[in-house]
């Protein structure tokens, strides 16, 4: 289904399955390297094949193989460009609201290989989802900063943040797993190691 679509009709959906959830004609439009007609024309084009369904907030692939099967069309190289493209127009569209979408932010800029703002971002999801107590995902978001922060050059620089980070995760971990967690003894040895 994908190969009927027009050229510009597969590029619009390598960038949408690059978004990896529902995306808003907004986002597309800013993060396309296309003007706003031709990508209008585009998802029309995918909507009449029925590649992406209208969704209350926007549109969204139909089924997540074809989704799936957009994405493995994008090359490694261009995919890097559509999230660095994605990671700035998200940036652009929610100016001095970033925080509405820290998550979607942290995971383009990690897929774009921009490892520091991709902590930062994820930094503050996880500090605004244990703030709403939705620990489980406060602790996925640190553990991604973590994760990012070990591949950093060491020195006192990257032990400082990893101890921060550590700090940060202990109350959610301790509020998911309880004092006796074999898991928030491991943060908390690890940073009183550090």
């Amino acid at each position: 289904r994908l190969e009927q679509a027009s050229p510009h009709a597969r590029e619009i959906a390598g960038l949408a399955a690059a978004v990896g959830r529902d995306f808003s004609l907004d986002l597309i439009s800013e993060a396309a390297d296309l003007d706003a007609d031709t990508v209008m024309r585009s998802i029309d084009e995918l909507w009449r094949q029925r590649i992406i369904c209208e969704q209350s907030t926007g549109y969204d692939f139909c089924h997540d193989l074809v989704r799936d099967a957009a994405y493995a069309s994008v090359s490694p190289p261009h995919r890097w460009l559509l999230h660095r493209r994605l990671a700035q127009g998200f940036e652009l569209l929610h100016a001095g609201h970033e925080d509405d979408v820290a998550a979607q932010l942290a995971e383009q800029y990690e897929r774009a290989g921009r490892p520091d703002r991709a902590r930062r971002y994820y930094r503050r999801a996880a500090e605004l989802a244990a703030a709403v107590f939705a620990n489980s995902e406060a602790v996925r978001c640190f553990r991604r900063c973590l994760d990012l922060t070990s591949r950093q050059p060491t020195g006192r620089g990257r032990d400082g943040e990893e101890l921060d980070i550590l700090l940060a995760m202990a109350p959610p971990l301790n509020a998911i797993h309880g004092y006796s967690s074999p898991k928030l003894q491991e943060t908390l040895e690890r940073s009183a190691h550090l």
